[in-house]
């Protein structure tokens, strides 16, 4: 299922034209300070650039030209026209001036530019949350991590956000023990001091392996490191016992994952179900 294309094409399309539109203005602007352009049309009205500011008229009282002409030339005031004021004056039915400084017309278009770049950064964040296509939005809902996008062939950018559905078994970095994760509010648990200090390893139900980042704008969310895990979550997993029965204790805190709990999952992964090839166990 994909949504519909078309606020996505108006966001892009209003992104890259007041950016183009920026990148022309500034252009003028520039040029405008050694040299000027004008350009005569035959109905009397005049359209110029100079010395940072832009400016038009009419006038029914000069000899016209039969079609439209442009003169240029080095500008006699040369600036950015920074202090350059808006005039409009109006002389007679037919005749008025009309002239502003450039950097007017830059700064609502740069406006414009950023907010559609920030709409569309925001956009692309929101699908990697619900786990749609970042170039076609397709639905990639039960589409295994690191496989390409069957409408479009982009493989998922591994940092964009979860790109596998919950549940995530977190080893905690200071802990060495592991936590379910169920939801995104219960990723959010770790801190974002926590995150940025140690590292969390986190697998998902197929045994994809991902390392656990924290990203201001969505909070906690897995960075893809291998697609097949299975081996890495193994030894996490025995290494959790292990300290356990040293200890001699199953955890003691609410929020540990089970050890036991945690060894059905890893038959689940290698169930010949799963699509993948059961790891050889030591003897």
């Amino acid at each position: 299922m994909k949504p519909h294309p078309r606020p996505a094409i108006i966001r892009k399309t209003v992104k890259w034209a007041s950016t183009a539109a920026v990148g022309l203005f500034a252009a003028m602007w520039v040029m405008s300070t050694w040299r000027f352009v004008e350009a005569f049309g035959p109905n009397g009205t005049t359209v110029g650039l100079s010395a940072g500011r832009v400016y038009a008229s009419s006038s029914v009282a000069i000899a016209v030209p039969m079609h439209w002409e442009i003169l240029t030339g080095p500008s006699v005031n040369r600036g950015l026209g920074m202090s350059a004021p808006f005039e409009w004056k109006r002389f007679m039915p037919g005749e008025w001036w009309l002239t502003a400084p450039l950097w007017s017309l830059i700064a609502p278009t740069a406006l414009v530019a950023a907010l559609a770049w920030r709409l569309d950064l925001l956009a692309r964040r929101r699908r990697a949350k619900l786990n749609f296509c970042s170039k076609c939005h397709y639905d990639r809902t039960g589409i295994a991590a690191g496989i390409a996008c069957p409408e479009c062939g982009t493989i998922p950018n591994p940092i964009a956000g979860p790109i596998a559905p919950f549940p995530y078994f977190v080893l905690i970095g200071d802990e060495q023990c592991f936590m379910r994760c169920d939801n995104q509010r219960e990723l959010n648990h770790f801190e974002q001091m926590d995150i940025e200090d140690l590292v969390h390893w986190a697998w998902d139900i197929k045994g994809s392996k991902y390392r656990l980042v924290w990203d201001k704008k969505i909070g906690a969310h897995p960075e893809l490191v291998a697609v097949d895990g299975i081996a890495d979550f193994r030894a996490a997993l025995d290494e959790y016992r292990k300290r356990l029965a040293t200890a001699g204790s199953r955890g003691g805190a609410r929020d540990r994952c089970d050890p036991d709990a945690l060894l059905a999952v890893l038959r689940t992964m290698d169930a010949p179900g799963s699509g993948r090839a059961p790891e050889p166990r030591p003897m």
